[in-house]
This record gives structure tokens, sequence and C-alpha cells, in this order.
């Protein structure tokens, strides 16, 4: 069996015996599985029943996903209420945005946006408020733009519109580990350097009684500050 791969994301999947090569999805595209995901996934070659071979996306098709989710009164519910998401979502006028907030900062809410997009568990939307006033109401919106975040409770968005302001707060409300670029950040690099060396010292524990519960309970403290993004390392 061939080494699994790391891919960044897949739009589908082939399920079927003795699959051992990438080529092969292009023989067999009329038996792909509908269903679409993001995120990290182990890419597996296997020779029995039911292996599974994840067909990645090309980078145009993972540049088509739309980075800010546009929300109507007929997905808001879905996406925004989800308790497996955290949501930041601005509420705007269009009118009022082009005429107070120049270019860069509707850019760099794209950006934030972009960053967070193959997260998974992580979503930036906005909802056009002049045309649908009734959820702007409810939510007691009433000066455009507004940001709100919506974790499994609902908080308001009080920090600054910089690109780094925006990525630093959703990495600190989602236990995320996220830079601006969407990569992981060093902190989650030092935590795994910290914990291979916990593990060497694991192994060489031995019938050390005293040393052995010393580095376990040193590797629980490590492993409880991987959160989020970290975790799926």
């Amino acid at each position: 069996m061939e080494e699994p791969h790391q891919i960044i994301a897949y739009k589908s999947y082939i399920e079927m015996a003795s699959i051992h090569q990438m080529g092969i999805y292009r023989e067999h595209k009329d038996k792909l599985d509908e269903e679409t995901a993001s995120g990290h996934s182990i890419l597996v070659f296997g020779y029995g029943e039911k292996a599974k071979m994840p067909i990645p996306m090309t980078n145009d098709e993972m540049a088509a996903i739309p980075s800010v989710v546009v929300l109507t009164p007929d997905n808001f519910d879905e996406h925004v209420l989800d308790e497996t998401k955290e949501v930041l979502v601005e509420f705007y006028e269009p009118c009022i945005r082009s005429l107070i907030l120049p270019l860069s900062a509707m850019q760099t809410y794209e950006e934030v946006a972009s960053t967070f997009k193959l997260g998974g568990d992580m979503m930036v939307a906005n909802l056009d408020a002049q045309q649908h006033k009734d959820l702007a109401k409810k939510y007691d919106v009433s000066a455009f733009p507004t940001l709100k975040f919506f974790p499994k409770g609902n908080k308001d968005y009080n920090g600054g519109r910089d690109l780094d302001d925006f990525v630093n707060f959703i990495n600190e409300k989602c236990g995320t580990c996220r830079d601006t670029k969407g990569q992981l950040t060093d902190k989650v690099a030092s935590i795994v350097e910290a914990l291979e060396k916990l593990v060497k010292e694991f192994v060489t524990a031995g019938s050390d009684e005293k040393k052995f519960k010393t580095v376990y309970n040193q590797m629980k403290e490590e492993v409880e500050k991987l959160k989020g993004s970290a975790s799926r390392l």
C-alpha cells in the first residue's frame, strides 16, 4: 500500500476496489459521489473493498468557492444558527457602505473570508439589510455597516477593521491558529515540537513510574493547547 498523501480539499471520491493511482478516476467519472466536502483530508490508497480515493480540487475550483457567504432569509438560519459553525456577519446597506467605507475595507473583509473559507467550522458572511430589513431588525441592527459574531451564543464585534484585527479576533473566538494568509501559525509549530520531544521522553521512560507520570502530565497539558485548526494536525 502506498503512503497516504495530504491534500488541501476534495470535492468527491470514488468508492471501489483496487484503487492504487490518481489517474484511475478519469475512467470512472460516472461513479463519483455527489457529496462535496472541504478542509484537510488524508488521501488513502487501498486495495480492499470500498477503498476510497478523494478527488482533489484544482486551484481554479478552490478559487471559485465564494469567500463571503451571501445571506438571505432562505439560508440565514441554516448558516448562522448552525451549532457547528462560528459565523462573522456583516449587516450592510449598499448605498451607505459605498459612501462611508473605502474600497480597501471591503477588500479586507474578502481577504478575511478567503483566509477561513476552507476551515470547515468558520464562516464569514454578509447580509444586505436594505433588502432584508426584517432580519436586521430581528438582530437589533440599525446602524450600518454592523458586524456581529455568532458563536453558539450571540456576541457583537467591537474590534478593529484591519485584516490582522479580524483574523486575531476569529482565532481567539474559534480556537484557530491561522495567519492572514490562511496558514497555521508558529504557535502550532512550537506546540507540535514540544509534543515530539515529550513523546521521545515518554518512550524512554520505560518502567520509571515517576518519570512516566511526569511526562504523561506534561503531554496532557500540551495536548490541551491544541484547539481548532491545531487539533486537526
